[in-house]
């Protein structure tokens, strides 16, 4: 004989004595008016609880069950909360608690389409009592209806034993008008009851009504924070392009500075301006600059830039380091002005070679027609030297030492 095997489903809580829902047509026609996100939504919390049970719901888990091929990402958060909102306000699911300012994850009652109040699968009784807790009366499904659009719902006749109510869809709209004369006219027939029966439907009805209040009470609070939470993120839509934008431009300054980003430099030049990270990195080609003429190197780039974005060195340097070549032609070039062998052109002004050299101007005409002559300061020194027109004072002084 085989044995009975029990399967364990982890992702279903332990409801005994309560089945399962069952996907029937009846919801593929409540899944037909909603838009393709919110009826998967609705079918996949179905199927992790039955309805009518309270069950803890994480916005999260959908998503990642909505990644595909097609979509890897699955459905943005920001579409599930609308779709969430949606299901709220078609009355097919109802929130007891949500937990935290993200408002991703609640506790939620799922029902069938149709019904007001949630219904036990576990139970199925055929009594007048039952029947009205389960679909509640006119006067009540009017009266919530009023307060939570879009739907209005028809009530099932009294004779039948159906757990499952008919779908919004099918039921004929009311206006305000001719709701408020119905509650009034059936409210003054509920007035004088006339006999035991008719007290036990009065006070079961006015359980049912007192049920509906509070649950209509916390679904309009639900939606209109659910709605003010859509509209902080739709404003803040702009601004967070902006700022990854932004970001972005950033990380695009230190890898065009051939620095290689880690984790940690990524997140602290979120903290910092697109000045501030162009002025850090304009220091940092400077002081590598200074550092290779000298024979150096610096060793770990991303970290020296961490610690001169946190310490703000920018600030503190002065004026650049002058290195031994800089000094060197920068007094070379004053002698070489006083003796009239190169123009006077300021520094800044002269024109550099492929690495950065500066080629100073001899008055001697060039090519096409140029009044002067480029060259480089270094050949042309070396060449007078060779033929002893032009010595600088530090020449001089080593002759004088000898």
């Amino acid at each position: 004989m085989t044995e009975n095997i029990a399967f364990d489903t982890p992702h279903r809580p332990d409801t005994t004595g309560v089945r399962y829902t069952l996907w029937t047509e009846q919801h593929d026609n409540a899944a037909a008016d909603l838009t393709p996100c919110a009826a998967r939504l609705y079918r996949w919390m179905l199927e992790q609880a039955p309805g009518g049970v309270s069950q803890s719901v994480d916005l999260a888990d959908f998503q990642s069950s909505t990644a595909s091929r097609k979509r890897q990402a699955g459905y943005h958060i920001k579409h599930i909360l609308r779709s969430f909102k949606e299901l709220v306000e078609a009355g097919l699911a109802r929130v007891t608690r949500w937990y935290g300012n993200c408002k991703r994850i609640f506790n939620v009652v799922v029902r069938h389409s149709g019904a007001i109040r949630p219904i036990q699968l576990s139970e199925r009784k055929n009594s007048r009592k039952q029947e009205k807790i389960l679909h509640g009366s006119k006067k009540f499904q009017l009266e919530a209806e009023t307060r939570i659009p879009p739907f209005s719902i028809q009530s099932n006749s009294k004779n039948t034993t159906d757990t499952h109510p008919p779908h919004p869809a099918a039921v004929f709209l009311k206006s305000y008008e001719e709701e408020e004369e119905e509650t009034s006219l059936e409210v003054m027939k509920c007035e004088t009851p006339k006999s035991l029966e008719e007290e036990v439907e009065l006070e079961t009805e006015s359980e049912s009504i007192a049920y509906i209040l509070q649950d209509a009470a916390l679904r309009t609070e639900f939606i209109e924070e659910l709605r003010d939470a859509h509209e902080g993120l739709i404003n803040s839509d702009g601004d967070k392009f902006s700022a990854r934008a932004e970001h972005e431009e950033k990380l695009d300054l230190i890898d065009n500075a051939k620095i290689r980003l880690n984790a940690q430099l990524e997140a602290l030049v979120r903290d910092f301006s697109l000045e501030e990270i162009n002025k850090a990195i304009a220091y940092y080609h400077q002081t590598k600059h200074t550092k290779e003429s000298k024979g150096q190197k610096i060793d770990r780039p991303a970290g020296w830039l961490t610690d001169c974005l946190r310490q703000r060195w920018w600030e503190t340097a002065q004026s650049p380091e002058k290195t031994r070549e800089q000094d060197e032609f920068e007094q070379w070039y004053a002698e070489a002005i006083a003796s009239g062998i190169v123009e006077d052109v300021p520094i800044n002004y002269l024109t550099k070679d492929y690495y950065g050299q500066p080629l100073v101007r001899v008055p001697k005409p060039g090519l096409f027609g140029a009044p002067y002559t480029l060259v480089h300061w270094r050949e042309l020194w070396s060449a007078l030297k060779e033929k002893g027109e032009f010595k600088t004072l530090k020449d001089k002084e080593f002759q004088q030492g000898e």
